[in-house]
């Protein structure tokens, strides 16, 4: 029996043992046992493994490779006058996966650029392209199951699950709107569970995120938010790595939030650096801010864009040496304390993005 993994460390077992295959021979299975149900002409497979060469010199290293597929795999590899086959079909984890494995794996089932890893270089486009329209099939049905699962975990208030497959698919590629969605409905629903008038909290330094924001912030976190205050955090691609261990069911860390639309909508509150088009969005949505401005922005524009909006009366200007974590736990905590007055500044953020 022949044995595919093409996942991770590809490798091919002939009745439980490994195969001393080198790449382009790996491949060459790999291909017959996903592509493989009916006999591969030789001069397809010439094609697809040697195509940078000319036809004499293509068939001549596809008898080379045949040779070592044939000791290897024995009578497993039958060949006749229209091709090659592997009898019986191989086991393989991925058709395994794409037959059913994946509803079944949910979060656990592997990414697609993790699919023949270290095989893209064969030095072979037409090959290149098989395998990047196979991952494409892959990746399509990765997402789609995921997001079948995660939306039936919903259904059944399985938020944690949903809360998983939504981060699943975040690893593949940035976060869709759905999944943005899904993650703001468990986190309302994690302050719901704590707190019937729980808050949600925008924290976001940009795409680059904010370095002094994300530690106060995490000293934050680590000494204990006031009572029903959910963050909702983008720490910034490049932050991530150092703040992911904060995730909780009432706090949200993502390294960026695109798109973020629904962020804006379910936020009551945001903690922001002073960009103007940042700012600009958070009035359109009506999002009263706590705004602490890059010092080194050029002119200092960033303090004057937070000095205008808090005499506006939509945001806190907040500067970066005043920020600790008790004075943001003072303001953020005096703002979420008082539904009124945050409704106002909600109502002059509105009349500003209307300006």
């Amino acid at each position: 029996m022949v044995t595919a993994t093409l996942f991770d460390d590809p490798h091919i077992l002939v009745n439980g043992r490994r195969a001393s295959l080198r790449r382009k021979e790996l491949a060459l299975v790999a291909y017959l046992a996903l592509d493989g149900s009916g006999s591969v002409s030789r001069e397809a497979l010439a094609t697809l493994f040697w195509g940078e060469k000319d036809e004499s010199a293509a068939r001549h290293s596809l008898r080379q490779a045949l040779l070592v597929l044939r000791r290897e795999l024995g009578d497993h590899l039958v060949e006749s006058p229209t091709g090659l086959r592997l009898v019986p079909a191989a086991d393989c984890d991925l058709l395994d996966l794409e037959r059913d494995g994946l509803l079944r794996e949910g979060d656990q089932a592997p990414l697609p650029d993790r699919l023949l890893p270290g095989f893209d270089d064969l030095g072979s486009e037409p090959f290149s392209q098989w395998l990047a329209s196979r991952r494409a099939a892959y990746r399509a049905r990765f997402r789609g199951a995921l997001a079948a699962r995660r939306d039936a975990a919903i259904a059944t208030a399985q938020w944690r699950d949903a809360e998983r497959c939504a981060r699943g698919l975040e690893a593949d590629l940035p976060l869709d709107a759905d999944s943005v969605v899904q993650l703001v409905r468990t986190l309302r629903r994690a302050g719901a569970e704590a707190d019937a008038a729980a808050t949600v909290l925008l924290v976001f330094g940009g795409s680059q995120g904010a370095r002094a924001i994300n530690r106060a912030v995490a000293a934050w976190v680590e000494r204990g938010l006031p009572k029903g205050v959910c963050l909702l955090w983008a720490t910034g691609k490049a932050h991530f790595d150092a703040y992911k261990h904060l995730d909780r069911p009432d706090v949200r860390v993502l390294g960026y939030i695109a798109p973020i639309a629904e962020a804006y909508a379910t936020a009551d509150l945001a903690l922001v650096r002073g960009g103007m088009m940042g700012s600009s969005e958070l009035c359109a949505w009506g999002v009263p801010m706590v705004i602490v401005p890059l010092p080194s922005a050029a002119n200092d524009h960033q303090t004057a864009n937070a000095k205008v909006l808090e005499a506006a009366g939509a945001a806190r200007h907040l500067p970066e040496r005043e920020l600790s974590v008790e004075r943001l736990d003072a303001v953020v905590g005096e703002l979420l304390g008082d539904r009124g007055k945050l409704a106002a500044m909600a109502t002059a953020a509105r009349g500003r993005g209307r300006a």
